[in-house]
């Protein structure tokens, strides 16, 4: 099955007395060639990572992408009867925003695979499992990778050197083993590809932009040439008598020419001519003026294009906009975006269970507003209109400028309408404290009813969680069949509407499933514990679904 994997990895390999293959530090040359086609461009100039990093148009546009896309917060949410929230206790969670692997922060990891999806191909990383769970994400480089179809199924092939962290897995069942290549099933592997032709693995990007990058890096060592050797002379001295015929006398004089009047300190200095000797200034032309600087522009504008970026740092002919907000909406829509959208989509097929993809519960999202926040002035002004149109309430607003809420913040109200308080009035009756009282009454005793449904409803799962039999079975007919009538009964005798007890159930269902999906038996009790030791804020949303259908009807 691997014998086309096998005949790769071993061709004209150096090996070692037990034939191992050696030298993986630093690939063989045959073999970058065969992943990216060459690496020479017609320029004669070598193109590779060193030499495509090391030019500085290429570095600019790698590093914006892989630095934006390392910033801005990729969480799991869990959606809700209306909108989303961030599931923090997913496991996606924590390995893209704590810790994805033991040595690399979760910035490191995201630049890395972006990295290799913009110069390799593709960006791959190993899913080591463990504990019923993803425990660790290890890259992999491209150039000792490659990804195939076989008989029907997806195969990524690796060669890992012997101090790499995969090496301490190759037991694992799932990881086929020749040597010192890996084999691994797509299912295990977070793949990020660029502009595919198969849809299995992204094009090479150094292969296909090989000789538009190394011709750039020919400007760029031209120039470096052109400085070095001086080719444009300061000027001529003429000898129409030939009083210098003899060329000893001829080089003296002209080292001790310069000697006087060359450098900083001898500028301004007064020269002396005999005879009918004269000077005179070479009237060159500037660098600016030269064809290679207007090539050295043109390549920059080109090694933008590679990358989708609208501009580049040092090209005044680049598109211009009326903000810094539509300039990054522009970046955004037009080069980010299709990243974000192949990391999302990733990571929702390899990061979240089967349960959560078949019901949509929960789903990766990247937060891209941070790339398009406005100045202050303009973001106060926003945020000002949307709390007079009771589009947000002043702690939203709040949130979004990273500041803390207060209390009674959470009211959409517009604050030219709405009345004042019995002071500003002018009134001093407290017939306002009695309402608040009355109203803190009726919470009080709804809060005191659904408390004790809670308590009832954490003995029930605790003692099913303990048992440690069929507790799927179990949680599916307590939450789906049992529950939802005993609490939709109560909440309606409450005067609530008997759905909102029906959504607790069924996101209290979609909360044990996760806690099944991510630990192993023996912790199943333990861990369903803890998921169950927070009602607060189960009875805080009941009650208040009662209070408002009371206001509603």
């Amino acid at each position: 099955m691997f014998d086309w994997i096998k005949g790769i990895f071993r061709q004209s390999k150096p090996t070692d007395a037990a034939g191992i293959v050696t030298g993986l530090s630093d690939p063989a040359e045959w073999f970058i060639n065969w992943v990216g086609g060459g690496s020479t461009s017609e320029s004669g100039v070598k193109v590779n990572w060193e030499t495509a990093l090391g030019y500085p148009p290429v570095w600019y546009g790698v590093s914006k992408l892989c630095g934006h896309m390392s910033q801005m917060p990729l969480h799991v949410h869990r959606r809700l009867p209306r909108g989303a929230e961030v599931a923090l206790r997913e496991r996606g969670d924590y390995l893209m925003n704590v810790e994805p692997n033991k040595y690399q922060m979760p910035a490191v990891f995201r630049e890395e695979l972006m990295v290799h999806s913009l110069l390799g191909g593709n960006g791959r990383a190993v899913m080591i499992q463990g504990a019923g769970r993803v425990e660790e994400l290890l890259p992999i480089h491209p150039d000792r990778s490659t990804t195939k179809m076989i008989k029907g199924d997806k195969w990524h092939a690796t060669e890992v050197d012997e101090d790499d962290r995969l090496m301490r897995f190759k037991d694992l069942d799932y990881i086929e083993v020749e040597g010192r290549t890996f084999m691994i099933p797509d299912e295990y592997v977070l793949h990020i590809p660029g502009l595919s032709c198969d849809g299995l693995a992204g094009l090479y990007a150094m292969k296909l932009f090989r000789n538009s990058w190394g011709l750039g890096l020919a400007s760029e060592k031209a120039a470096n040439k052109h400085f070095s050797s001086g080719a444009n002379p300061g000027g001529f001295v003429r000898d129409p008598r030939n009083e210098l015929k003899n060329e000893t006398k001829a080089r003296e004089f002209l080292a001790d020419w310069n000697r006087h009047h060359q450098g900083v300190d001898n500028a301004g200095k007064w020269g002396l001519l005999r005879g009918e000797m004269e000077a005179q200034a070479f009237e060159g032309s500037g660098a600016k003026d030269n064809e290679w600087v207007q090539q050295r522009l043109f390549q920059r504008q080109e090694a933008a294009l590679t990358f989708m970026l609208e501009s580049i740092l040092g090209d005044d002919d680049s598109v211009s906009y009326n903000s810094i907000e539509q300039k990054n909406l522009a970046y955004l829509v037009n080069s980010l975006m299709r990243w974000v959208t192949k990391w999302e989509q990733e990571c929702d097929r390899k990061l979240l269970s089967n349960r959560q993809k078949e019901r949509r519960t929960h789903f990766f999202k990247m937060e891209v507003k941070a790339l398009l926040r406005t100045d202050s002035k303009t973001s106060m002004e926003t945020l000002g209109m949307g709390i007079v149109h009771r589009i947000y309430s002043p702690n939203e607003a709040r949130q979004k400028l990273d500041m803390n809420p207060y209390e009674g913040g959470d009211e959409y109200q517009n604050p030219a309408i709405s009345p004042g308080s019995a002071t500003e009035t002018g009134d001093d009756t407290d017939e306002g404290d009695e309402t608040d009282s009355a109203e803190d009454a009726k919470r009080k005793a709804y809060a005191g009813r659904i408390e004790h449904l809670m308590s009832v409803e954490q003995k029930h799962v605790r003692k099913a969680a303990a048992s440690q039999k069929n507790f799927l079975n179990w949680a599916d007919k307590f939450y789906i069949d049992t529950w939802p009538r005993t609490l939709a009964r109560a909440v309606e005798q409450l005067g609530g509407d008997p759905e909102s007890a029906k959504r607790h159930c069924s996101d209290r269902f979609d909360a044990m499933l996760s806690v099944l999906d991510s630990v192993q038996p023996e912790q199943l009790s333990a861990a369903v514990d803890e998921a169950t030791e927070d009602l607060s804020q189960c009875v805080e949303q009941l009650v208040d679904d009662i209070l408002l259908a009371e206001t509603v009807s």
